[in-house]
């Protein structure tokens, strides 16, 4: 039999001091903070949201995710906007770019280069061997 003990008391008091000091998101006027991810939480998310995930997963790890790093007044608000079939502005596409700007706070790296880097110098000349003499 495999057993384990985990901190479970530790870890629901610490769950009630959690600190959403990242954001705000800022959706339609109202400001939503947000917490960074356990490690355990953005595996998750990575591993539900790759390159071979349906769009059904990769949804249901957004949502999930929603309702782990935001208050929960802010998770069902952007639940009920995403779940809406009214609001026709309010997609996956646009949760996307909301995961993609949280991303960049949480680990202070943007996802994408920067228009405004500096592009790779062009190759000039024949490269870094030196010409040797043709031999007569």
């Amino acid at each position: 039999m495999l057993e384990f003990n985990t901190a479970v008391e530790e870890l629901e008091a610490e769950q009630t001091d959690l600190e959403y000091t990242y954001g705000p998101l800022v959706v339609d006027g109202r400001e939503m903070f947000f917490r960074k991810p356990e490690d355990g939480e953005y595996a998750v998310l990575m591993a539900s949201s790759g390159r071979f995930a349906s769009i059904g997963e990769k949804i249901g790890a957004s949502v999930n995710l929603f309702n782990d790093v935001f208050r929960e007044e802010d998770s069902s608000y952007l639940i009920g906007r995403l779940m809406d079939p009214s609001d026709r502005h309010f997609d996956f596409p646009l949760v996307a770019q909301f995961l993609e700007g949280m991303i960049e706070e949480w680990t202070g790296r943007p996802t994408r280069r920067s228009s405004g880097s500096t592009p790779r110098r062009p190759k000039t000349g024949s490269g870094s061997k030196r010409s040797t003499p043709a031999s007569t």
